[in-house]
């Protein structure tokens, strides 16, 4: 399965026992976005990419599927 954002973003919150609408709260978007973002009907700004990385301490390469390793350096 070729990754992406979207994937990476859904595996995340999956993992974390998160619903849509609880990542939305913490990073500071609406649960659509959410939604949106994993469903790959939208593209999201490097802010929210940031957020997200930094929501689930995993480096943005790792977030944009550019690595398979999540730590960050």
């Amino acid at each position: 399965m070729i990754k992406n954002l979207s994937t990476r973003v859904k595996e995340l919150r999956i993992a974390n026992n998160l619903t849509q609408k609880d990542l939305a709260r913490h990073i500071g978007i609406s649960e659509s976005m959410v939604q949106s973002i994993e469903c790959g009907r939208r593209n999201t700004s490097i802010n929210t990419v940031v957020e997200m990385a930094n929501f689930f301490n995993v480096s943005i390469d790792y977030l944009v599927a550019r690595t398979d390793i999540p730590t960050r350096l």
